[in-house]
């Protein structure tokens, strides 16, 4: 597939699927694309095509992960609260609830977070999200059921 995008982004052409008969059809694209993966070490390793890289590397836009830029987090919340919550019933979050998603790892980047805000959004009983609503994972605590967890934010008076 590597081959096959190359030669129509060198030779600005590609054939039609549907109308071999019709000839080639001229192109002027731009690709802009995206990668989580090493590629020099995919060139090295064989996986990845060295002249394709080259290619695509015209105007590289290197954006650290979410991890490295907990200042974005609070305008992703208010992006994607803004996206799901069609009703406007989400206020904010409370100071505990705000202070663990700014502290979390994110290792799933801004798709997780993305899903996470989803996911209160629906769950959400409230106009502001405890601590006690985010999803197991942000709260730290992989062995201790939700319950068990609410509990004992109740008995620290943790919301």
């Amino acid at each position: 597939m590597q081959v096959k995008f190359l030669r129509a982004l060198e030779d600005k052409e590609i054939q039609r699927a549907s109308d071999l008969s019709r000839g080639n059809l001229k192109i002027d694209v731009r690709v802009i694309a995206s990668t989580n993966k090493d590629l020099t070490e995919a060139i090295l390793n064989g996986t990845f095509r060295e002249g394709f890289y080259y290619k695509l590397n015209v105007v590289p836009i290197e954006i650290p992960p979410l991890r490295h830029r907990k200042e974005d987090v609070g305008d992703l919340l208010d992006l994607f609260i803004k996206k799901y919550d069609t009703y406007r019933k989400i206020k904010g979050f409370t100071l505990e609830a705000m202070k663990l998603l700014k502290n979390y790892n994110w290792p799933g980047n801004i798709r997780e977070l993305e899903n996470a805000i989803e996911r209160i959004v629906i769950l959400a009983k409230e106009s502001y999200i405890k601590a006690a609503e985010l999803p197991i994972e942000i709260l730290g605590l992989l062995g201790i059921t939700r319950s068990a967890l609410i509990y004992r934010m109740q008995k620290h008076n943790i919301n």
